[in-house]
């Protein structure tokens, strides 16, 4: 894969990224188990497990991911990639309620190298959400303080 364009409707003005495996234990959670408190989306995104992203408003989003990374970027973060299929698209798609998400929203499923992967995120122009996912063969070493937002 050299790109791939996709596209997304969001009620929740987020955007979610993360390898299905790394969310199985969140198969019996309520649907908004990851809106608060924020802590929760912190402890996920430091074990690699998911990331959410704030986009700022709701809405449709278009985007692009690419294996080469981003020339300039915004937010960069590692996630772990057991299962090699990465879900992008709607924070309501995130694993819950007996659920894994399914592209109803629309959003993508890309296969990528285990075991663990780097995710450049950036808004370039007319908004479009440029995605990076590069192989990583280190460990998840996510700190951050305050969930990820896309400005």
């Amino acid at each position: 894969m050299s790109h791939r364009d996709f596209s997304f409707v969001t009620d929740t003005a987020t955007l979610c990224i993360f390898d299905t495996d790394c969310l199985r234990h969140r198969i019996d959670s309520d649907a908004d188990w990851w809106c608060y408190p924020p802590e929760i989306q912190l402890s996920e995104l430091a074990k690699g497990n998911v990331a959410f992203i704030d986009l700022g408003a709701d809405g449709m989003y278009f985007g692009v991911v690419q294996t080469i990374p981003l020339e300039k970027m915004h937010i960069q973060f590692r996630l772990r990639t057991p299962s090699g299929h990465l879900f992008i698209g709607a924070g309501e798609e995130a694993t819950s309620e007996g659920l894994e998400p399914d592209c109803t929203r629309g959003g993508l499923f890309v296969s990528v190298a285990g075991p663990f992967s780097t995710v450049q995120v950036a808004r370039g122009k007319e908004g479009v959400i440029q995605l990076a996912v590069l192989p990583d063969s280190g460990s998840v070493e996510n700190t951050f303080s305050s969930p990820l937002r896309l400005k």
